[in-house]
């Protein structure tokens, strides 16, 4: 009995012990985009000790008026917010900034390391200078920093071919596979994650919550957290985009290392076999904006916010709804939500505004939008009637003195309310423009990880 007793009681002990290490939650952050990975082995932490960290670079957030241009940043656990300026931020495993550049429980890993799964492949690049130094040299560049993980592995790969000089024939490509998204893998992660601005290339100087509630960019750890740059709603067959943005990249990187894979040609489709199709009669390295036909389309374009910040925008729209529901009869105004739009466009933030509430928002414009054009069209065709009327009496009347036809005091109010209507409708498009952000196909430019 002894021994059975004594086993038992070594069972026990040494489950109780897992425990903690059990009840940890685990995490997969999801980079999607044209993101370039760096490695800092000596990070300042906030103790005044160094750790190893990884930082996610792009140069900068896409123009949402160039449809060809990539969607803005988005960090999501199915919920999230839209990142509009470009900025050093700290996702930070924790609720304190004190956490910034290392997880609740450190995983003692110093490197990136697959572990196991299958070969990484990240786009391998050289930079002339450290992180930081790259950070400040480029325009509207976003950097992110965060925790070494356990591992990482890839989130997707796609064939595409790169030269040291650009020909419209493909001469000189060489064809390889290459990410187009990493998974960086914790085995103990947060309970939740939060968003830290930075002043400079150190966790002491990455303290500022950079919205007004610490809540706001406060996400709960649900097994994974998605840090996307998505591409354009089109359906664009040579990856006009790719082209656009993989310059800038090579650009802010300014090492000759690079010289080799100064261009880019993804494929255009991959067969069942993995064979990639680069076919020589398509128009795509003909129009490449990389290319001398591309002229002054080899600059991505980027913004640092929208031109008018959105809660101004939705503001000028909630007065402008107001305004024409006094002018409505009361069966007309019902089909304008406004009241649910005034309570959707509450605390909507101007630089970190949230996913849900922009879809809510989107979604309750987009249904006034059409309401806005029933009423245009019946007003138009209304004066419309009143005119042809008028003129038809003139006409028929044997009137030879052409007498212009003025407009009545109704005729007057109806062409204000008019000119209202579609001016309100002009604003709508230009919220919606400008909040885009969360949707888009599958981006295939290549993650680059810098030797």
């Amino acid at each position: 009995m002894k021994p059975r007793l004594m086993l038992a009681i070594r069972l026990v002990i040494l489950l109780c012990c897992a425990v903690p290490v059990l009840a940890q939650n685990r995490v997969d952050v999801i980079l999607e985009g044209p993101w370039i990975l760096f490695q800092d082995h000596n990070f300042l932490l906030a103790d005044g000790s160094t750790g190893n960290v990884v930082i996610a670079m792009v140069p900068g957030v896409a123009d949402e008026n160039d449809d060809e241009a990539f969607h803005t940043l988005a960090i999501s656990a199915g919920d999230g917010y839209l990142v509009e300026n470009p900025a050093m931020y700290c996702v930070t495993f924790g609720a304190g900034a004190d956490t910034c550049g290392k997880n609740v429980v450190p995983n003692g890993k110093t490197a990136l390391d697959k572990d196991g799964y299958s070969a990484v492949e990240p786009l391998p690049v050289y930079a002339a200078d450290t992180w930081g130094n790259t950070y400040a040299s480029g325009k509207n560049v976003t950097a992110l920093i965060l925790p070494m993980p356990d591992s990482y592995s890839n989130d997707g790969v796609y064939r595409m071919r790169f030269a040291a000089a650009f020909n419209v024939h493909g001469t000189g490509y060489k064809d390889r596979e290459a990410s187009i998204g990493i998974q960086l893998h914790y085995g103990n992660g947060p309970s939740d994650f939060n968003l830290f601005s930075c002043v400079s290339p150190k966790a002491a100087d990455c303290k500022t919550v950079p919205t007004v509630s610490t809540d706001h960019t406060k996400l709960k750890n649900t097994g994974t957290l998605q840090i996307v740059m998505k591409a354009p709603d089109n359906n664009d067959p040579c990856d006009f985009h790719v082209r656009k943005a993989y310059p800038q990249l090579i650009k802010l990187l300014n090492s000759n290392k690079n010289a080799n894979i100064a261009f880019i040609d993804p494929a255009r489709h991959i067969d069942s076999s993995g064979t990639p199709d680069y076919p020589d009669d398509d128009d795509c390295l003909e129009l490449d904006p990389q290319g001398p036909n591309g002229g002054n389309a080899t600059m991505m374009h980027y913004k640092s916010s929208p031109e008018q910040p959105l809660p101004e925008q939705i503001g000028i729209i909630r007065q402008d709804l107001a305004k024409l529901s006094e002018r409505l009869p009361l069966d007309e105004k019902k089909r304008i939500p406004l009241v649910a739009i005034n309570a959707a466009a509450l605390n909507l933030d101007a630089k970190f505004p949230k996913i849900s509430q922009l879809a809510r928002l989107q979604g309750l414009l987009s249904g006034t939008a059409k309401e806005l054009d029933i009423l245009s069209g019946k007003l138009m065709s209304q004066l419309s009637a009143q005119l042809d009327w008028r003129l038809n009496a003139q006409v028929f009347g044997q009137r030879t003195d052409k007498v212009e036809i003025q407009p009545t005091k109704e005729e007057r109010q109806q062409l204000e309310e008019l000119r209202e209507l579609q001016q309100a409708r002009s604003r709508i498009d230009e919220f919606m423009d400008d909040s885009g952000g969360k949707n888009g196909a599958d981006c295939r430019a290549p993650v680059m990880q810098v030797q």
